[in-house]
């Protein structure tokens, strides 16, 4: 994740200039985060709530939106919410959105607490989707996927984010792993696992 965000953001940023790599090998991971709001989509309110980010735009449009319509509802013409215990009862993500009721009037020189929750006023997240941003790594990647992993889908999608005609995907039977000799079809797995990255780095040195 980190190096497809850094390979993004390069593209982004400093197209002109080649890439800092001749190719890259990704074991499932997530969707790539945008350094810049220019491009990506926001997703502050899934940061802040820790709540996981769907990999697919139009699933985090939807739970936007419908944090924001209950955000409505619990508003209710209001502000802010009645108290902390108020916001307790809220979905995670809801609580993000709401703004907080400062408990008591500040000393001194002291600051306010009257910002959003995790100060949602200067800290922002964005995150790349295929569907939603033109940018893709053009650098020739490997892509080494376990069906059974819990981020199989992220890592596919993941894929999407790349040039495909300089893409080779190997997907074996395990999890969040290399596979090994001594698991069941690793002798298999693993050379199919190393014919993709020698294919990979082959394009890479000789195109």
């Amino acid at each position: 994740m980190i190096l497809a965000s850094l390979l993004l953001h390069h593209t982004h940023s400093t197209p002109q200039l080649p890439a800092p790599f001749r190719a890259a090998i990704f074991m499932n991971g997530y969707m790539p985060w945008s350094a810049s709001a220019e491009v990506g989509k926001d997703v502050t309110p899934f940061v802040l709530a820790q709540q996981e980010i769907p990999c697919t735009f139009i699933e985090v449009e939807r739970l936007l939106r419908e944090s924001e319509e209950q955000r409505a509802l619990h508003n209710e013409g209001e502000d802010a919410v009645t108290n902390e215990q108020d916001r307790s009862l809220l979905p995670p993500m809801l609580q993000t959105l709401h703004p907080r009721i400062p408990s008591s009037t500040p000393a001194s020189g002291m600051q306010s607490d009257t910002q959003t929750c995790s100060d949602t006023t200067t800290y922002r997240s964005h995150r790349f989707f295929p569907e939603l941003d033109q940018l893709r790594i053009s650098i020739p990647t490997a892509h080494i996927l376990g069906t059974q992993d819990s981020i199989f889908e992220s890592g596919l999608r993941m894929t999407e984010m790349c040039e495909g005609k300089v893409m080779k995907v190997f997907k074996h039977g395990g999890g969040h792993e290399i596979p090994t000799m001594v698991g069941r079809n690793g002798g298999r797995e693993l050379q199919g696992i190393r014919e993709v990255i020698e294919k990979t780095v082959q394009r890479a040195e000789f195109g």
